[in-house]
This record gives structure tokens, C-alpha cells and sequence, in this order.
């Protein structure tokens, strides 16, 4: 999960609105918008969020859905249980390898 998220931060134009997105929804508790999350970030807009929150998604780690209209990016549970499976088979492999 963390590399998924470095590699999220990687993609979006500030780590702050990738660890921005995530505690917010944590924080929250659930489905956030892209204006909660600017509220959470005390910015005005929310064109860094969109980037961040597509970066995230592309990960595995979040998913968005459309509700009334506007767009709810929560976290993806199901998905990161998947990437922390793939994370500890990749190290078991490495070990085996001797890597």
C-alpha cells in the first residue's frame, strides 16, 4: 500500500494532496468530495485534488463514484487488501531469490 501511494505521489502535482485525500477520508470516516477534501486542506480549489485523487485511483487505492452529481473518492478495501498480498509475495520471491 505504501508504494502504491509513493508511487501515486509520484504521479500527482503535490504529495500533499495525495496524503491530503487519504486523511480526509480517514478522518472522515467514509466518501469524501473533492471540496471536503479542499476544505481539509484549506485550499479554494479543486484541481490538485483531481489529479491526486485520479493518481490514487490508478494505484488501487481509492475509488471514485458519482452520487448526486458529484464525485466520492473513498478508499478502495478490497483493493488494498490485493496490493498487500502482492507487496508480501513479491518478498517472498525476492527472498527465495536471495535477493
Amino acid at each position: 500500500v505504501r508504494s502504491a501511494i509513493r508511487n501515486a505521489k509520484n504521479e500527482a502535482s503535490s504529495p500533499r494532496y495525495v496524503d491530503g485525500t487519504i486523511s480526509c477520508i480517514i478522518e472522515t470516516g467514509g466518501p469524501v468530495t473533492y471540496n471536503d477534501i479542499a476544505d481539509h486542506l484549506d485550499i479554494t480549489t479543486t484541481s490538485h485534488v483531481g489529479v491526486a485523487v485520479n493518481a490514487l485511483e490508478d494505484e488501487g487505492v481509492i475509488e471514485k463514484e458519482t452520487q448526486g452529481g458529484r464525485v466520492h473518492a473513498d478508499l478502495a478495501i478490497e483493493n488494498i487488501g490485493e496490493l498487500r498480498q502482492r507487496a508480501r509475495r513479491r518478498a517472498e520471491a525476492a527472498e527465495l531469490l536471495g535477493e
